[in-house]
């Protein structure tokens, strides 16, 4: 089992940690969309690529016909159509290439809301990762033993080390994940009755 490298993990974190809750939306798609190409390209089938790639598939396929119709780069990759790319093998080659999510004409919400819709699906399968038990953030943070600064990593380092996998490729994507739920208010997350 890989060790989480939390030095790599923080410097991501530093990069992109100002940026607001728009860009962040469209920085999660565009970091999802990265990952997936990626795995596709190295070809990596494991338990882990496989939840992510079936929870990719549930979001990207909602509204297709509209977006291949209207327009949206989406359906395309990064690379042709000069999005941000690279974070993912940059990630499992030890560095963090973030920087690149903070241009602003990433607003579009070709981009914004599928974000919203990889937050609500991502949330929901680590919803108990990161907020049950004693070893939660959640608990954490109520507890006082992590103060709302380290929130995004140690949600991060959750879901990478407990409920999904610390692939150093699925970093950007858990990062932004993490990030979101903080700006969006993680103890509302937390709190909230899925019934």
């Amino acid at each position: 089992m890989k060790t989480l490298n939390t030095d790599l993990l923080n410097e991501m974190y530093q990069q992109v940690a100002n940026l607001d809750e728009g860009l962040l939306f469209s920085g999660l798609t565009v970091v999802a969309k990265d990952a997936a190409e990626y795995m596709a390209a190295r070809g990596l089938y494991d338990e882990a690529t496989q939840s992510f790639q079936q929870n990719y598939a549930a979001v990207m396929g909602d509204e297709r016909n509209y977006w291949e119709k209207h327009g949206s780069p989406l359906y395309h990759t990064l690379q042709e159509e000069q999005l941000p790319n690279g974070m993912a093998r940059a990630a499992e080659n030890g560095k963090a290439e973030l920087l690149q999510l903070s241009d602003p004409g990433l607003h579009h919400e070709w981009l914004h809301f599928p974000g919203q819709k990889f937050l609500k699906k991502f949330g929901e399968k680590w919803k108990k990762t990161l907020c049950e038990g004693e070893d939660s953030p959640y608990h954490k943070l109520e507890n006082g033993l992590l103060g709302q600064a380290e929130l995004p990593v140690t949600i991060a380092a959750s879901i990478l080390t407990v409920g999904f996998a610390a692939a150093t490729f699925f970093y950007p994507l858990a990062l932004y994940i993490g990030l979101l739920l903080v700006k969006t208010g993680f103890k509302v997350y937390c709190e909230k009755n899925d019934d």
